[in-house]
């Protein structure tokens, strides 16, 4: 499955993009909005560039929330975060069911029909809306029903707010309808935006209203506790956003149709067919089975871990924030819609040479951030930390592992792309039956901890699903590669040159980190953690990117196709494209510099052909003459 492609193969001439062919299919003049109509590789990779601005300007604020204020001002109880991610786990199996993973199934079909036929696509986002909503107070009516019959009366009658609370979150159960809607358009810029704004903003924001509120009603009276209100507070906190999110992306959605003759309550007002619901229905019945699966085997690890380690409320809300962290590594590109459009129209080379892109992508970003997170981040929360200081001790053990997360999520992207979501059920299902065997391998008084010790706990709790995520990527890659279109990866330009490219960073940072223990000690004060915060982050995110980009170019991570994608990317960059471009002019210097430029290139001639066919079918206003001979 894994393959690395053949060196030495010449470049070819024709490229899809109007940088280096001039008489290739081009965008008309205009607008960058032009720009996102080209069918290739360069929207992808747009799609998580675009918002680098904002995640500079973010990055600040955000991380001295989650380092410093939320831990030791705002909610100082570990057990809080454990109780919610209690609650969320409690559920997930009875909500997955009723959802009936119509989510994956509007985005499938959205992307399908956005271009070719963009008022069907709407009538997918219709029923979605509709059937979200009508099964959302369904489902909040059963849990009050099953709190007040049943879990009043149990040893869990202390959660039952907790559970009535959040179940609160199922109605009206469609606020991601328009992501997904913006997602299936492939208008990567905006869906950013709104996730952006979603989870530094929106979120941030309605947590630390709710949170204080909470444990000021909590604090006055004392049979309620700033405990428990901080968590109602902090569950709360964490669906109201939802709400702010829908608004903004609804407002890009409504400006998006509104060229192909649509309107926004087209989007609402029910005209969707038995042939619409039917087919939603189907695709997600087909992904139902991985979806409870899932959810039962979260259930039953739940319970075993409950049972076997000790405080496992105050353990899993130590680890949840540093899973906030490790999810910094899994930098988010968008190419399902690209390989959902291309082999479902029969351009099955374009949707490899996507899925090969798609590893390159992802690792370059995810190892780099994993690199600086495990080495900077640790020494933050030792000293700023208050009761979450011990995630510094976990942060080191937990990051690296979590970039086999990534490629697990990368394989259901494909599976669904590609319309084999029964590939994506038999790669959960080899999931969690290898999660329960390490859980108890792992966990259990019979397992490792009798060998290592007690002490050995923590680090056997933050390990045990490796190897689950491990299984999962081959399973459900393997699927793809026998049943529907063969995988390669190219293990130079993904692994080797994208491993390498952060070897210089690795000592600027130890030196950083010795660097503010020094000023710790001689102030020891917030001000020089946050002065080593600002310089820290300048250099993660503007100064360190040239370097990693030149080096990846040197190395022959990109070949001279990919490095037209890129530079056509800038393009689609928007606010941050100044950022972008200056990044990648150092994969350009690096690649004009290299003395193995090209020589493990990923073939891309026939992808680049079944591009400039699906334009022909999508834009023909777009195409210009090809350059090929034809």
């Amino acid at each position: 499955m894994m393959e690395d492609s053949s060196p030495g193969i010449p470049p070819s001439t024709g490229t899809l993009d109007p940088v280096e062919d001039p008489t290739a299919p081009v965008p008309k003049p205009g607008t960058h909005l032009d720009y996102w109509k080209v069918i290739s590789i360069a929207r992808p990779i747009a799609s998580f560039w675009y918002n680098y601005i904002f995640l500079l300007l973010a990055a600040i604020p955000a991380l001295l929330m989650y380092s410093w204020l939320l831990p030791s001002v705002i909610l100082p109880f570990p057990s809080a975060i454990g109780f919610q991610a209690l609650t969320v786990n409690f559920f997930g199996l009875f909500f997955s069911i009723m959802d009936v993973a119509t989510g994956p199934a509007c985005e499938r079909f959205v992307s399908q029909h956005a271009e070719i036929n963009p008022d069907r696509a709407m009538k997918y986002v219709q029923f979605f809306i509709w059937f979200q909503m009508i099964t959302g107070l369904a489902q909040v009516t059963i849990v009050t029903l099953f709190c007040l019959l049943y879990v009043v009366h149990t040893n869990l009658g202390y959660a039952m707010w907790f559970f009535l609370t959040y179940s609160l979150t199922q109605f009206p159960g469609m606020l991601s309808a328009f992501k997904s809607t913006l997602r299936g358009f492939q208008r990567f810029d905006k869906s950013n935006i709104v996730e952006l704004l979603q989870t530094t903003v929106f979120e941030t924001t309605t947590q630390i209203v709710f949170i204080m509120v909470g444990r000021w009603v909590g604090a006055m009276n004392p049979k309620v506790g700033e405990l428990f209100g901080a968590t109602i507070g902090y569950i709360i906190g964490k669906y109201i956003d939802d709400f702010f999110a829908m608004m903004l992306a609804a407002r890009y959605v409504s400006k998006i149709i509104k060229p192909y003759g649509l309107k926004l309550r087209q989007a609402i007002i029910p005209r969707f067919g038995l042939d619409i619901a039917k087919e939603s229905l189907l695709y997600g019945v087909k992904l139902l089975g991985s979806t409870v699966i899932s959810a039962l085997t979260e259930y039953l690890t739940l319970l075993m871990m409950v049972l076997w380690l000790p405080n496992y409320v105050f353990i899993i809300g130590i680890v949840e924030l540093a899973r906030g962290i490790a999810g910094l590594v899994g930098a988010k590109y968008n190419y399902a819609p690209l390989i959902s459009e291309s082999y479902n129209n029969g351009k099955k080379n374009l949707a490899k040479y996507a899925i090969t892109q798609y590893w390159n992508s992802w690792w370059i970003l995810g190892f780099y951030l994993s690199i600086v997170i495990t080495i900077l981040i640790p020494t933050v929360f030792e000293k700023l930390g208050g009761n979450f200081a011990f995630t510094a001790t976990i942060i080191p053990i937990y990051i690296l592992p979590r970039l086999l997360i990534t490629p697990a999520g990368m394989g259901a992207d494909v599976c669904q792309a590609v319309d084999k979501p029964g590939f994506r059920t038999w790669g959960i299902v080899s999931e969690k039956v290898t999660k329960m065997i390490t859980v108890f391998v792992f966990l259990s008084p019979w397992g490792l901890r009798n060998i290592f010790g007690e002490t050995s706990l923590l680090t056997l709790y933050i390990l045990h699903d490796i190897p689950a995520y491990i299984v999962i990527t081959f399973v459900e890659f393997g699927l793809v590669h026998r049943y529907a279109i063969k995988v390669k990866i190219n293990i130079w330009q993904t692994f080797v040159a994208g491993s390498l490219s952060s070897t210089p960073i690795i000592p600027v940072a130890f030196l950083l980190v010795k660097t503010f223990n020094i000023t710790w000690e001689l102030g020891n004060t917030v001000v020089p953690a946050i002065a080593f915060i600002v310089v820290a982050l300048f250099l993660v995110l503007f100064v360190f990117p040239v370097v990693i980009f030149f080096m990846y170019g040197f190395l022959g991570g990109l070949d001279s196709r990919s490095l037209v994608h890129y530079q056509n990317a800038v393009t689609l960059c928007g606010p941050s494209r100044f950022l972008v471009r200056f990044f990648f002019s150092g994969a350009r210097i690096g690649f004009k510099l290299s003395p193995i430029k090209d020589r493990f290139r990923t073939p891309w001639e026939e992808a680049d052909r079944e591009a400039m066919e699906l334009m022909a079918m999508r834009h023909p206003e777009q195409v210009g003459t090809h350059h090929d001979g034809e």
